[in-house]
Order: structure tokens, then C-alpha cells, then sequence
């Protein structure tokens, strides 16, 4: 399982490559085309510790563009079980106050925001697109973050919706029970994969939070508010439309793990009557000076899944030692949703 984070392929032309290289490769193209804003979506490190971190940050901070993060599941979990553990995600709040708390404090650098908890942050960009991040690399909403996304969703501004782990909907592919929230077969009798986590396993079923949220998140689509839902943790490409009972519905996005060479860029055109999800591709070099006057540009990154440079470099050597496991337009998607080992026409990031 995790040797396939120390020797990665690169998705386009197979060849080996590395997480860092890809990292870097994609927060250059962001800089060189000054997107709005570049979104972070989760699974940035794997295993938490302020070592990780630390080898991140001084490449985040240098950026002259900004960002938000949100967390994914590798962010917080250690695979290993302390005694202290009262549930599948106790370790969460504990690393996310800590270790990786700097990566919420420099979120939204330069803009009106509110990251003061991991949990729910949320960013306003100068054309008044708000871009809000909620954590549910638990698979999992709590009482907390619904009450703050239905007073969010109340406000007329249109918003971009970002998650870790994507929303089971009815159009949903293939995935499985690991890969989607709200899945209806969720609970810890589905659950297959404690023992090789080294967790607790899920609780019985999903909290009654999770319905709440998803039809909140329907009802901001048929009312135009939701733009778009920017996803990750599935390592795989993919658009499903969000169910709002009308054609030309928001999409929810899924994108190509950064270590393979994937990234999304989402731009967002605001003509008269309204914002446009106009294109998304992967970071193919997309000319904005041909786009209307105002451009919202978002690059996705997900699951970069970052080993700390100094645990790669052992690694490599000493392999024994690695840790165990209005104005509507239909979204025009560049690639497709084929699987990392198939053909698929997408471009790598060229700089």
C-alpha cells in the first residue's frame, strides 16, 4: 500500500516519478498562470507529524498565489492504535490543532476569511465568489458544521463547495463504501479495512447530520447558489452532476491524485446573469486572456499524499524501515473518468 507513495507513475507517461516533484510542478503552473486561488484537497501528508509539515510549508508560504486546505483522512491518521482511542477518528482534532494547524492559519492569505476552525473555513474571493471548506474526512458531518453550512448557504452569494471525500448522489460511478459520504450501506458492519488501518472501527451508522447536510447541499444547487463541488480521496477522475431538478446542474468534481501528475483547473466566468462553471481540465495551459473580463480561476490538488522528504529519502534505502500501511452553461470537462492505469486523453502539467 504505501510503496506506492515512495515510487509513484506518473498517470500520462507511466514513467516513475515523486510526490514532491509533482507538488512543485503543479504550484509553479499555478503561479505562472496566477489562478484566484488554489484549493488543497486533502491527504497532503501521510502520517501526521510537524516533520511533514514543516518539509510543506516554506513551498506554500513562498506562493504568490493563495490557498485554502482542508483535510483528508492520511492528514490525521496514524496506522496505529493507541490505547487512548475512543473512535475510528479520535486522532483528528488532536493533529489538526496541532501539526497541522499552520496550513489553516495561512489559508486565504490576502483575502476576507474565517479559518479559525479546521473544521469549517471558508474564503471570499475580490469577484465575491465564496469558496467554503468543510471537513469530512470522516466520512461524517457533525452538528456543528450543519448549523454553520445552512446559515452559509443562506447568504445570496453564489459558492464553490470544497470536501475531501465526495458525496454519494444517485449518478455516482462505481465507487465503493470507502470512497463515498452518505453511502447507504455506511456503518461498521461495512466496514473491512479497520484491522488493516489499524483503527477503531466505524460507528454504526452515519449520524442523521449527513442526510441533513447532503439536502442542504441539493437545495443550494436548485437555487443557483452552489456552483460546483471540488472533491478528492478517490484517486480517480470524475464529474457527477448534483441533483438540482433542472438541466445544466452544479457538478461535483473528483480529480487524479497529485502524486500521479493530477490536478484540475476549474474556471468560473461571471457574466451578467450569473457565475458559469465554464471548463475544467488538467491544468492543460488554458489561455484566460480569451475568457470574459472576469475570470475566476481555481487549481484542485488532491491527495498529494506527502511523505516528509527526510522518511522518503530512507525509505529508498532502507525499505524495512518504512511505516505499515441565467447565464447557464453545461460544465465542458477536458478527460475523462477513466481509472490512473487506463488510456485517457488528459495533459500533464507542462511548464
Amino acid at each position: 500500500m504505501h510503496r506506492a507513495f515512495l515510487s509513484p507513475k506518473h498517470f500520462q507517461s507511466q514513467r516513475p516519478t515523486e510526490s514532491r516533484t509533482e507538488l512543485l510542478r503543479a504550484l509553479h503552473y499555478a503561479e505562472a498562470i496566477k489562478v484566484d486561488l488554489l484549493v488543497l484537497g486533502g491527504d497532503l501528508v501521510n502520517f501526521p507529524s510537524q516533520d511533514s509539515v514543516d518539509d510543506l510549508y516554506p513551498e506554500l508560504a513562498r506562493l504568490q498565489v493563495p490557498f485554502v486546505y482542508t483535510a483528508g483522512n492520511h492528514d490525521w491518521h496514524l496506522e496505529r492504535l493507541e490505547e487512548w482511542e475512543a473512535a475510528f477518528d479520535s486522532q483528528r482534532a488532536r493533529n489538526e490543532g496541532a501539526a497541522l494547524q499552520k496550513l489553516y492559519s495561512a489559508s486565504g492569505k490576502g483575502l476576507e476569511k474565517d479559518f479559525a476552525d479546521p473544521l469549517f473555513g471558508w474564503v471570499r474571493l475580490p469577484s465575491g465568489l465564496r469558496v467554503v471548506c468543510i471537513d469530512n474526512s470522516n466520512f461524517q458531518i457533525d452538528e456543528a458544521q450543519l448549523r454553520s453550512f445552512e446559515l452559509f448557504s443562506k447568504q445570496s452569494d453564489p459558492f464553490v463547495l470544497v470536501l475531501h471525500i465526495p458525496i454519494f448522489f444517485p449518478a455516482s460511478p462505481g465507487w465503493g463504501i470507502n470512497d463515498l459520504m452518505a453511502h447507504p450501506a455506511w456503518g461498521a458492519q461495512s466496514d473491512q479495512n479497520s484491522d488493516l488501518e489499524q483503527r477503531k472501527p466505524w460507528p454504526q451508522k452515519a449520524p442523521e447530520e449527513v442526510r441533513a447536510f447532503v439536502e442542504l447541499v441539493t437545495r443550494a444547487a436548485r437555487d443557483r447558489k452552489l456552483l460546483a463541488i471540488l472533491t478528492g480521496h478517490v484517486h480517480e477522475d470524475g464529474a457527477v452532476a448534483v441533483p438540482c431538478g433542472r438541466e445544466n446542474c452544479p457538478v461535483q468534481f473528483t480529480t487524479r491524485a497529485n502524486f500521479a501528475g493530477g490536478a484540475r483547473l476549474l474556471v468560473l466566468r461571471l457574466p451578467s446573469a450569473g457565475f458559469v462553471p465554464a471548463a475544467t481540465n488538467h491544468a492543460s495551459g488554458v489561455n484566460l486572456a480569451q475568457a470574459p473580463v472576469l475570470v475566476v480561476s481555481l487549481l484542485l490538488l488532491p491527495l498529494l499524499l506527502l511523505l516528509s522528504w527526510r522518511l522518503m529519502e530512507r525509505c529508498r534505502s532502507r525499505e524495512s524501515e518504512c511505516p505499515g500501511s441565467e447565464g447557464e452553461a453545461r460544465p465542458c470537462v477536458l478527460g475523462n473518468e477513466d481509472t490512473e492505469t487506463e488510456e485517457n486523453d488528459e495533459k500533464a502539467l507542462e511548464l
